[in-house]
This record gives C-alpha cells, sequence and structure tokens, in this order.
C-alpha cells in the first residue's frame, strides 16, 4: 500500500522515513551463495597453491637427484684415480726394493773385489 501526502514534499518525507524504517539487514543472494562459491573458490587456491608446492618440490627433487649423480661420477672418477695412482706407488716401491737388492749386491761385490785386491797388494 501506497503512502498517502498531499504534496511532494510531504511525500518525500514520507518515503524517506519508510525507506528508513525498512530493516536494511537483509541478505542478498550474493550473502547467501557467496560462501560455498568462496568456499569453492578458496580450496581451488589451496588446491593450486598445493599442486605449485608439489611441482617446486619435485623440481628439487630432481635438481638434488642430478646433483648427487653428479658427486657420484666425480667420487667414481676419483675412486679410480686414486687406484691408479696407488698402483703406480706399489709399482715404484717395488722397483725401488729391486734397485736397492741390486745396489746391496754390487756394493757386496764390490767389497768382495777390494778385499781380494787388498790381499794380492799386502
Amino acid at each position: 500500500m501506497r503512502p498517502f501526502a498531499e504534496n511532494r514534499e510531504s511525500m518525500k518525507l514520507l518515503q524517506n522515513k519508510f525507506m528508513d524504517s525498512i530493516d536494511t539487514d537483509l541478505l542478498s543472494l550474493s550473502d547467501l551463495w557467496g560462501d560455498n562459491r568462496e568456499k569453492g573458490d578458496r580450496e581451488g587456491v589451496k588446491l593450486e597453491e598445493e599442486r605449485l608446492k608439489r611441482e617446486h618440490c619435485e623440481a628439487m627433487i630432481q635438481q638434488l637427484q642430478r646433483k648427487i649423480l653428479e658427486q657420484q661420477e666425480k667420487l667414481a672418477v676419483a675412486v679410480k684415480v686414486d687406484k691408479a695412482k696407488d698402483a703406480a706407488i706399489a709399482k715404484l716401491q717395488e722397483k725401488q726394493r729391486e734397485e736397492i737388492k741390486l745396489y746391496r749386491l754390487q756394493l757386496a761385490q764390490a767389497s768382495e773385489k777390494i778385499g781380494l785386491l787388498e790381499v794380492k797388494f799386502i
């Protein structure tokens, strides 16, 4: 029902009073349905964040696995070089022992010859 007023000014006053008396705390449809949409949006955002986190973690894992592989390859090369050095050192030590034996033998022979010469000339 429409309020009755004699002129436009009184009509405006009545309309303003009427509008002020209306409860403005009414819920809108977006308020009613917005939570579900926002909840879905929030879940979608969380899902996207988790997907991005997973992709980041997978990339980090791959990067770390590559580093591990590189380190393993370096270690394998170092072990191979170390074994080669050990073999060379062992070979040199054996050669040194042979040379020392030969030197001692020659020294003994020289001492024997000196002894013989001393006996001859004395």
